[in-house]
């Protein structure tokens, strides 16, 4: 689902947070002012595989986005390490994260609201970082995706939770929050909602 907050921002000079990094790189390029990725699992993203990855995305940004010119400052050989006064990394749980108060124009989420321990939690803090006028978008992936190619798309719903409880961790394997639970987190925590495919 998409979560309004008030109004619509536009990325152009938005103040971005990104929780679970590194698509905050193509934000910046669409013309974000900066953004602040939370991550729990926080990688190498100034590797040689990171910045394979910043390059692709380079690469076929004019064909995907013919209408929005890539920014001349942002060079994927010198990011994130070249733009620390636009980028910046917390290594925590979005549960318990702080941003040191601060507030953005834009929060997202990719995939994330399957994986947390807590979606309340998780909809309680997108609202406490957003401005008062900012647009929250969290992706949400309902399905089994961890486990490959799949026939059944509720597999991840067929086991007794007492088995759930078992697997262990379940790092990578949804949480099995459904829909409506999401939506009613978003709405409780005092965000409007609007649901998009």
């Amino acid at each position: 689902p998409e979560v309004a907050n008030g109004g619509r921002a536009s990325m152009t000079g938005a103040t971005l947070a990104v929780l679970v990094a590194p698509t905050g790189w193509s934000m910046l390029a669409a013309g974000a002012r900066s953004y602040h990725a939370l991550d729990r699992f926080v990688s190498d993203y100034s590797s040689a595989e990171a910045k394979r990855w910043y390059g692709a995305i380079r690469a076929g940004w004019d064909a995907a986005f013919p209408d929005r010119p890539w920014p001349a400052d942002l060079d994927p050989g010198r990011f994130p390490e070249g733009y620390g006064d636009r980028v910046g990394t917390l290594r925590d749980s979005v549960e318990s994260a702080r941003f040191h108060e601060q507030r953005f124009d834009v929060v997202t989420s990719w995939q994330v609201g399957e994986h947390v321990r807590d979606v309340q939690r998780l909809a309680d803090q997108t609202a406490r970082f957003l401005r008062p006028d900012g647009v929250a978008i969290p992706r949400v992936d309902f399905g089994p995706h961890a486990w490959g190619r799949y026939d059944d798309p509720l597999l991840s719903l067929r086991f007794p939770s007492w088995l759930w409880r078992l697997m262990g961790s379940h790092r990578g394997l949804p949480n099995r929050v459904r829909h409506h639970e999401c939506l009613q987190a978003w709405a409780t925590a005092g965000l409007s909602v609007e649901c998009r495919d």
